[in-house]
């Protein structure tokens, strides 16, 4: 007989794997100290190359061709502006603060990230999301300290600095900016620590939900501009239920010319940006400004029309001219928003991350994650000084700025000049500009947020759960506000992986007719059948104590080999045994320990065929035959392999109900295999002597390779002769 494989791997696979361990471990403590020595000694070059790595702007500068990109960055830059200053007013709008804080950002956001962004295409300002997390702690603020048992004059001597606001505009000038102030430093500090492993917390279905209803809450803030209406100020859960319970009941107090302005920019906007921008865009590089033209527009027919003294139409007012002095942020109030803050200084860099590497991978560079929230957290840092409140990346403007051919952040620099001029000479103009303008141009910017609604049809045919994520992520953003609904998103998508993780999908292999080499599960397909004599069983998790009573009662159900149910069977086989022959009963049992004879010894006879009934008696009562092929079709089970393959790692607890059900296994004559172990559950395996244990025959490298040796042992297996001599010698050899 030909020598059968007995394992995959060496006898001395513990001390190679152990010494691997070992040498890593050496070579991860020399890395410690390399590391260590390299960053308190550096050396010219090193120096030079965290300087670059810190500073990107100046590799971007040195490899920059004036002759072919500063004209394409010129046209981006001025497109760019042109969006920054309508959106960046009614923006700051969204967000319950003056419109030219929103100008504010526009102009300087863009020119820190110039300094130390790695994104050559990222729009940097205002946006609808931040703006919207930012109005909410304003919100909140202003409600809570501007109330009737609080004096308007109670905040602090910094907020002076600012122009002549009122009481209420400063206070929420004041909130904002120091929001922006401490969400900066929580990103700075990220960055630093390199942890920006954290928004992988927020997974595509977290994200998608909650800025899809995120898109609710601004359509929502922007109606009462829209109508003419003054309604209440909330936050907090069912503040959308509140806020159309207002609008319901004071629909009645429309400003007539003020919907009617809405509704003509609302038009004007979609016709030009879906029927003629979205259209032709393939024939237009650059997209028509139509923001700018209806701000404009709107703005010389309220001048000339009176909108405001004939027809009581809301319009902005008065807008400081020039730039603001730096001022430093009151953190008076910082208690009351740090948890907002670690919102938008996370949602804010997810979708930032989003975009950069989206435009990164179209236009061949690198976006080095944490020099991004160094970057972000710099610039609003610094901005917060200059009475900007929290910027993030605009979608809307990073695409049409890549569509107008902008190459690097030179175009930021360029907008930025764009937004000074405004600032310094015609900021007067824009005194009689309709605020319902503003909101117009809010309610049309969200209308791609609406659109994905469509992902949930798709998260639902492709993942039940994913599609549940969705759905939990939207309903409590727009039940519980923007800040709760996200943890709830969060939480709950953690919890279905916890979920994933105890109850993970457990199924019996089997192999493809007419094919070799594959296995797939047996309740796919009928072409898909069992081998006779082995079971396959495959856990998709790694296995650890909250996996392995599962995985200890889905092995035993799947396989139908139950350790105690079959020696229970046995048991109570060999009791009728007992008491139909109670007489002197010597035990003769073959070597495949299908079949247990008792003899009395009277004639010596021993019947070791098959019987039809668990039990026989012979009409002498010399003999009592037990057939344990018929007590259980269990026990014709000899060997249940376990594809590890999809175990991706181990902990003690795996380890111990392995220990167990191989144990329990043994006793019934069934041997355990397990197949297609990685290399780092082989090494945890090892150290803890596992193999000292059982032995190393029980490891197969792949799930075939099992299969095949154990199908060559079975072909060499003698065969039965019908005899029970011959069966007798069989079994003593």
């Amino acid at each position: 007989m030909s020598e059968i494989n007995k394992g995959f791997y060496p006898e001395d696979f513990k001390k190679q794997t152990l010494g691997l361990c070992a040498c890593r471990k050496r070579e991860n403590g020399e890395n410690v100290c390399g590391e260590l020595t390299k960053r308190i000694s550096c050396s010219r070059p090193c120096w030079k190359g965290n300087i670059l790595e810190k500073l990107p702007f100046i590799g971007i500068l040195r490899e920059y061709n004036l002759k072919t990109d500063l004209l394409l960055d010129i046209l981006g830059g001025l497109t760019n502006g042109i969006m920054h200053i309508p959106q960046g007013m009614a923006f700051a709008s969204l967000a319950s603060l003056p419109p030219v804080v929103g100008l504010y950002v526009s102009f300087f956001t863009p020119i820190v990230y110039f300094f130390l962004g790695t994104s050559r295409h990222i729009s940097l300002g205002t946006t609808a999301i931040t703006s919207l997390l930012v109005g909410n702690v304003v919100t909140r603020g202003v409600s809570r300290h501007l109330g009737p048992t609080v004096a308007p004059n109670e905040t602090t001597g910094n907020i002076s600095s600012y122009v002549d606001w009122s009481d209420e505009e400063t206070l929420q000038i004041s909130l904002a900016v120091g929001l922006a102030l401490l969400t900066g430093l929580i990103q700075l500090a990220m960055g630093l620590f390199h942890l920006g492993f954290v928004t992988a917390y927020l997974s595509d279905a977290v994200l998608s939900g909650f800025t899809t209803a995120a898109g609710f809450h601004v359509f929502t803030s922007q109606v009462k501009d829209i109508f003419g209406i003054k309604i209440g100020r909330y936050s907090g859960p069912w503040k959308l239920i509140y806020t159309y319970r207002d609008i319901v009941l004071n629909i009645v107090n429309t400003n007539v010319a003020t919907l009617i302005t809405s509704a003509i920019c609302i038009i004007v906007l979609l016709l030009v940006k879906d029927c003629i921008n979205q259209r032709f865009k393939s024939k237009m590089r650059i997209p028509i400004p139509i923001e700018l033209f209806v701000v404009i527009g709107a703005t010389v027919v309220s001048y000339f029309a009176k909108l405001n003294h004939r027809y009581g139409v809301a319009v902005v007012g008065y807008i400081p001219k020039g730039l603001p002095a730096p001022s430093l942020p009151d953190l008076q109030y910082a208690g009351e928003y740090i948890p907002d803050a670690f919102v938008i200084a996370i949602v804010g860099y997810s979708i930032h991350m989003a975009l950069s590497k989206l435009f990164a991978k179209k236009h061949g560079y690198d976006v080095d994650s944490n020099q991004e929230l160094i970057a972000m957290g710099m610039t609003n840092v610094s901005c917060s000084f200059f009475s900007c409140y929290t910027s993030a990346c605009s979608m809307s403007r990073t695409l049409v700025l890549e569509s107008a051919g902008g190459v690097t952040q030179i175009c930021g620099l360029v907008s930025s000049i764009l937004v000074m001029v405004v600032l310094l000479a015609l900021s007067g103009l824009l005194y009689e500009l309709p605020k319902c303008v503003l909101a117009s141009i809010v309610m049309v910017a969200v209308k791609n947020m609406f659109k994905q609604f469509s992902e949930l049809k798709r998260l639902w045919f492709f993942s039940k759960i994913d599609g549940m994520v969705w759905f939990v992520s939207w309903i409590a953003t727009i039940l519980l506000d923007t800040d709760l609904g996200l943890l709830v998103g969060v939480s709950f998508c953690i919890l279905t992986l916890i979920f994933r993780m105890q109850w993970p999908e457990a199924d019996m292999m089997g192999s493809i007719e007419a094919m070799d080499q594959s296995y797939r599960e047996i309740k796919q397909s009928e072409k898909v059948k069992a081998l006779p004599g082995i079971k396959i069983f495959r856990i998709d998790s790694p296995l650890c104590f909250m996996n392995r009573e599962h995985f200890q009662r889905h092995l035993y159900e799947d396989t139908n080999c139950n350790p105690a149910l079959i020696k229970l069977k046995r048991d109570n086989a060999e009791k009728i045994s007992r008491k139909n022959n109670p007489s002197n009963l010597s035990v003769i049992q073959t070597e495949n320990d299908k079949h247990v004879t008792y003899s009395n010894g009277i004639n010596g006879h021993v019947n070791a065929g098959f019987n039809d009934d668990i039990c026989k008696t012979e009409p002498q009562a010399s003999c009592v035959t037990i057939d344990r092929g018929a007590i259980s079709s269990e026990d014709e089970v000899t060997h249940v392999i376990v594809d590890c393959s999809a175990m991706g790692f181990i902990d003690s607890g795996g380890i111990s109900v392995l220990n167990l059900v191989i144990e329990e296994y043994k006793e019934v004559d069934i041997k355990v295999i397990l197949a297609g172990c990685i290399d780092s559950v082989i090494r945890i395996l090892v150290q803890d002597d596992f193999f000292e244990k059982h032995g190393t025959s029980i490891l197969y490298l792949s799930l075939d390779d099992a299969v095949k040796s154990l199908v060559l042992s079975k072909r060499h297996m003698p065969a039965l002769n019908d005899s029970g001599d011959d069966v007798n010698e069989d079994t003593r050899m």
